[in-house]
């Protein structure tokens, strides 16, 4: 068999060997799978975010946030975490997993610490309260449902119709100087129990007519 008989044989059995194996691409290179984003979690206090999905490999596959590279601090095949860099809280941002062909991006929004409106009025969270801010004065509502309003300057409270104040408890009126009780027909003070009516200095009741009984 001449040289040149032997290359064309050589190039045959290697033609065959291509085909009962479909392919080189099945001999041992499979190709690594294409990762696919199916949630995202921004967590602003550890400063972090959560990837969840398939396919992102046994290593981490290239993060980036709105074209900037994160660092990964956890990894698996359907679990990403990385390091939110300073900055990205309170905006929309382009999130890609992997790079070139294989990779996939979802548009996500991270919420802010604050909202900053117009007046400026800034509306606040953290892990145990929600605080509207306006100036030196705040309405804030905790973990435990209490609600604080705080204010440095005037406090205004009016309704049109009836205004019920009422306490499971104990209600408490108290002013640092003087405190004044005004109703257009009748005032009424009354108790179940008792009603106490004290002063450290003076205490004065006037009317037209007065009942003591």
């Amino acid at each position: 068999m001449t040289v040149f008989r032997r290359l064309l044989a050589g190039a045959a059995a290697g033609t065959l060997l291509f085909a009962a194996g479909g392919g080189f691409a099945r001999s041992g290179f499979a190709a690594p799978p294409r990762p696919t984003i199916l949630g995202v979690r921004a967590d602003l206090v550890a400063d972090t975010v959560t990837i969840t999905g398939s396919g992102f490999g046994a290593e981490a596959p290239p993060v980036a946030l709105g074209g900037v590279p994160l660092v990964v601090t956890s990894s698996s095949d359907d679990t990403l975490v990385a390091a939110l860099p300073e900055g990205s809280a309170g905006a929309n941002h382009r999130l890609v997993v992997g790079a070139g062909s294989r990779s996939d991006s979802a548009d996500i929004w991270i919420p802010g610490e604050g909202i900053v409106t117009r007046g400026p009025i800034r509306i606040e969270s953290t892990e145990s309260d929600v605080m509207i801010v306006a100036g030196g004065s705040r309405v804030s509502i905790d973990a435990s449902g209490r609600v604080t309003l705080r204010g440095t300057g005037l406090m205004e409270v009016h309704a049109d119709g009836a205004l019920d104040l009422r306490g499971g408890n104990t209600v408490s009126i108290r002013s640092g100087s003087s405190m004044t009780l005004n109703a257009g027909t009748v005032l009424n003070a009354t108790s179940a129990a008792g009603t106490s009516v004290g002063s450290s200095a003076i205490t004065s009741v006037t009317g037209s007519l007065v009942r003591l009984n």
